[in-house]
């Protein structure tokens, strides 16, 4: 589950009642309404057709400490970002600009992963995981600037044993940078729920009756005929078992 269950983040608390409201209000994705089949240990909730984005989940009954998403992405031929959380690259300094005839590139990563306590209701304790790692590539040239997220992924998992599923889990995307006049192009095909202008965009879904969500993006790009800068990334993940409702942010 590319390490997931080894990291050893800070906690943070759980999230306001406002963002849980807004979580559960949201639509609960289920596999068969989206692309009902399989591959290796993972039901495929979604793949589009150019392989930029795709959602997996777990089948049932798959051990949590040998299962992993990366490796079913690579069998579907999704290109994967960075596989391990490390400390981000040569991001917060990335910078496009204008002004320059000839084009200028540079590329770090952005990557990050959090835990929170969680107790299910008549269950046993255990952690909730938010998690993400992405390639940031920046590039300049006579008349615009570009910062591109991806490729990346994110996942949120529940990491108990009992229950061993969460009645819903929860997983949103954030990406940002600074600028000026900034803008958003998302080339992923319509209809897979990414949302952004200006400066930022963000993706969101939830799955019922499953432990762990993972979500593979590509191509996010802003632009500007100013100046993009300072690429930021957050991967917000939520267990829900009934009316219970923990979250937990990984930043960076």
């Amino acid at each position: 589950m590319n390490g997931m269950r080894w990291h050893t983040p800070q906690r943070v608390g759980v999230a306001t009642l406002a963002t849980l409201v807004a979580l559960a209000a949201g639509p609960a994705v289920t596999a068969s309404a989206a692309n009902p089949h399989s591959v290796g240990n993972s039901t495929v909730v979604y793949l589009s057709p150019d392989r930029s984005f795709a959602v997996l989940v777990p089948l049932p009954g798959v051990s949590k400490q040998s299962y992993s998403a990366s490796r079913d992405l690579q069998a579907l031929n999704v290109q994967l970002g960075p596989q391990t959380v490390t400390s981000s690259t040569n991001v917060s300094g990335l910078t496009g600009r204008t002004g320059s005839k000839h084009t200028v590139t540079a590329a770090g990563t952005l990557s990050a992963s959090n835990s929170n306590r969680t107790c299910p209701p008549g269950g046993l304790c255990d952690n909730t995981t938010a998690w993400f790692s992405t390639t940031v590539n920046a590039q300049s040239g006579w008349w615009v600037a570009t910062m591109t997220f991806g490729p990346g992924q994110s996942q949120a998992a529940w990491l108990g044993c009992c229950p061993w599923n969460a009645t819903t889990m929860y997983l949103t995307d954030n990406w940002s940078v600074g600028g000026i006049a900034v803008s958003v192009n998302i080339s992923m095909p319509p209809g897979i729920g990414i949302a952004g202008s200006g400066s930022s965009a963000s993706w969101s879904s939830s799955v019922n009756n499953v432990w762990l969500i993972t979500h593979s993006f590509n191509g996010i790009q802003f632009s500007s005929n100013w100046v993009v800068c300072c690429p930021s990334e957050s991967a917000w993940a939520t267990s829900q078992f009934g009316g219970y409702f923990v979250t937990t942010v990984a930043n960076s």
